[in-house]
């Protein structure tokens, strides 16, 4: 079983999306941090193929960047 697991994840992980990007690629990640931050700045953005992965980095990343500040202190 963890052999298949493995072997569909390999599969998975060279699928491109609707950005044209491998998924969960930092690439990837890129292109749809960068959609979500210019909505956030008011533009109108399509964001068809979207996945939660790409919020649930943002807030490990923000998770860590608070730790990392407190520290500091």
């Amino acid at each position: 079983m963890r052999n298949l697991e493995r072997r569909l994840s390999r599969l998975e992980a060279q699928r491109f999306d609707v950005s044209g990007l491998v998924p969960r690629s930092d690439a990837w990640f890129a292109f749809w941090e960068d959609k979500l931050a210019r909505n956030m700045d008011g533009e109108h953005v399509d964001f068809t193929g979207f996945s939660i992965e790409v919020i649930d980095r943002i807030v490990e990343a923000a998770d860590r960047a608070e730790q990392e500040a407190r520290r500091a202190v």
